[in-house]
């Protein structure tokens, strides 16, 4: 009786451990920091800051248990969001510049236009065009290199998504700037 009782506990024990195992999943860490990391943007974009802020948080958790920096850099760049729209420019420019930084090491294109697009619209929010129109400029230049290299459908819908925010953004910054006439040279090259 003594050995059936163990044997069963070994059985449960090693059934508890490979369902700890499954939940321990990178895969499913990685999969969770992308929710999480979703939500942070949803939460963002109702302007509930400490949903985004808390959102944001746990994803960072989460993607600091995965291999390599590459697994932060979507949620600092969301952190560099939220310092954004609560308008603290110093810490975005900051995080932002970080990133970028930290995307160009991982030759991940994607963050890059990202910090990219994001820096445009700080220095278009503070007032510095010559540094906002650099920012746009750098953001096309990866957009023109990014474009047919994009095979994962998931990843062509989140780019384009953001492609289409940022260019509303970059027609606004050029109307603003009186430069109607680049607004359809742009449109058109594009």
């Amino acid at each position: 009786r003594c050995l059936s009782d163990w044997s069963s506990d070994v059985c449960s024990s090693d059934l508890c451990y490979q369902k700890a195992r499954k939940l321990g999943n990178p895969d499913r860490d990685r999969w969770l920091a992308n929710v999480l990391d979703d939500l942070s943007r949803l939460a963002l974009k109702k302007g509930d800051f400490a949903a985004a802020d808390d959102l944001n948080a746990q994803g960072i958790t989460l993607a600091q248990r995965l291999e390599g920096p590459q697994a932060l850099l979507g949620h600092r760049i969301q952190s560099g969001a939220i310092a954004l729209a609560r308008k603290q420019y110093p810490a975005a420019e900051k995080i932002y510049q970080e990133t970028l930084a930290g995307s160009i090491r991982a030759e991940d294109p994607i963050d890059a236009f990202e910090c990219h697009a994001a820096l445009s619209t700080l220095y278009r929010e503070t007032g510095s065009p010559t540094k906002a129109g650099a920012e746009f400029r750098a953001a096309s230049a990866v957009i023109d290199r990014l474009h047919s290299g994009l095979h994962q459908d998931e990843s062509k819908f989140s780019f384009l998504s953001s492609m289409i925010d940022y260019y509303r953004d970059y027609v606004d910054f050029l109307f603003d700037r009186s430069e109607e006439r680049r607004v359809g040279k742009e449109c058109r090259s594009r």
